[in-house]
């Protein structure tokens, strides 16, 4: 029976390994430096494939870090907040920098109390 499981295990592994590849060859790395003009193309399967990053992962580790982000990035083009401040608040219990950042740029609470020690500071200054 444990040999079984041991197969299976790598069978399971090997299929995971073989996914990343075929979903790391539709991926481009583009760069882009401030001021150039871009023209944002999000193809519909975007989100399908970082649903499936997320579930193959398991939730864990890096690629279920990035795909949150990259997910939340996406809610927040379509204008949909509370799904991308969930997503960011995942990405960021995962160890993201950018999302822990996020999560603190749209907490509305932290927004106001930002913008009183704006104020504060400035009265000071004066």
């Amino acid at each position: 029976m444990d040999d079984i499981h041991h197969q299976l295990h790598s069978i399971f592994d090997t299929s995971a390994d073989s996914m990343k590849v075929c979903y790391d060859k539709r991926s481009t790395a583009v760069t882009f430096v401030p001021g150039d003009m871009v023209w944002l193309y999000i193809p519909r399967r975007a989100i399908s494939d970082l649903n499936n990053a997320i579930n193959l992962s398991e939730g864990k580790g890096k690629a279920a870090c990035q795909a949150y982000c990259q997910r939340a990035l996406i809610h927040c083009l379509h204008k949909d907040d509370e799904r991308a401040l969930e997503d960011f608040k995942i990405a960021a219990a995962l160890g993201s920098e950018f999302a822990k950042a996020q999560v603190v740029r749209m907490n509305p609470y932290a927004a106001l109390c930002n913008q009183m020690l704006s104020k504060v500071i400035d009265n000071l200054q004066r």
